[in-house]
């Protein structure tokens, strides 16, 4: 014990930092409940609310994605905001937890977010038919990286980058667009309107092999194959749970998993078949409406600014206190 303290000590004076060790978790993004909950993986059982409804400005959760920093970023649709959280621990952030204020830029019902290569945080905000980026440290509003207009985006959802290009679901005329993910021009149409029927493409997820799966309102998921081309990977009339799929995320196994937001399901998807797995979890505590889902990284960032102050001195007594208490959470 006395070895572990003085360890924690000599971290702490040095300004080092460490790795916390998460538990084998998927995170759920409840709309209707204003919450994001903890479930366990692969056993698909409850280990509590990760992100209480109350405990920040979240107002109808949306897209949820984890930063370079370790911790956890939601965009909140009623409140045109965003939200950071402690990856590890679910503590808010800052002020009500708001990392991007309301409205910042133009913003105006964010959707889908995701960090870019340069490490900063893009946002697609659904009413504007634009892409917001904005600083990955304090949140401020850097410029529109993709605005209204080109490629014809409208009603932008889930966005995902891969390759150094951003790729993003147009709900509102059914495709799925891909922009340098640099200076945010237009490239091409990677799923043309209504390909194979999709309807209101709202999450997407790319695999290594470049495989890239869009959920649909129409009840499916689809998958355009860089060799094999579009094909519906899964869809309700296979799978009658497979209905108004939303956020998807990939298990370390290389399982899709699917939020359904009709059937209040999770999914598990076979990536390369579509066979059913079987679902993760159905109707947990009333979590009806799972609209997003991340998976629980096994480390997260442990850093010796544990809580996030800005303050003079920096590292003051909070931050000893905070690193003990995720050092017994797991960091080593």
């Amino acid at each position: 014990m006395f070895q572990n303290l003085t360890r924690l000590a000599l971290v702490l004076s040095a300004g080092l930092a460490t790795t916390a060790h998460a538990q084998d978790s998927v995170l759920i993004g409840d709309y209707a409940g204003d919450r994001v909950v903890k479930v366990a993986f692969p056993a698909g059982s409850a280990q509590g609310h990760f992100l209480g409804t109350g405990m920040t400005g979240l107002n109808q959760t949306r897209g949820m994605t984890y930063g370079p920093d370790g911790n956890l970023y939601i965009a909140s649709d009623a409140t045109d905001t965003i939200i950071k959280i402690d990856g590890v621990t679910g503590t808010p952030i800052g002020t009500n937890g708001i990392f991007v204020t309301a409205a910042a830029g133009g913003l105006n019902q964010p959707m889908g977010l995701a960090f870019g290569p340069d490490g900063n945080l893009y946002v697609a905000s659904f009413l504007t038919n634009a892409i917001y980026k904005y600083n990955r440290t304090n949140g401020n509003y850097i410029d529109t990286f993709v605005p209204s207009g080109p490629g014809t985006l409208a009603g932008p959802y889930g966005i995902a980058f891969h390759n150094g290009n951003l790729y993003v679901c147009s709900a509102s005329n059914d495709k799925v667009l891909r922009y340098n993910g640099t200076t945010g021009a237009f490239i091409d149409e990677v799923f043309p309107a209504a390909q194979n029927g999709m309807n209101e493409p709202h999450g997407i997820v790319i695999d290594a092999a470049g495989r890239i799966y869009v959920s649909a309102l129409s009840n499916a998921v689809y998958v355009k194959d860089p060799v094999n081309g579009f094909s519906i990977l899964t869809s309700s009339a296979t799978n009658g749970s497979v209905t108004n799929p939303h956020g998807m995320t990939f298990s370390p196994s290389g399982q899709l998993l699917v939020c359904c937001y009709n059937s209040g399901t999770v999914q598990r998807i076979d990536r390369l078949t579509g066979a059913s797995l079987g679902s993760l979890l159905s109707g947990l505590n009333g979590l009806a409406s799972m609209i997003s889902i991340v998976y629980m990284p096994t480390t997260a960032p442990c850093y010796v600014n544990c809580d996030n102050s800005t303050a003079n001195p920096i590292l003051n007594a909070n931050d000893f206190q905070c690193f003990l208490n995720k050092f017994a959470a797991g960091c080593t």
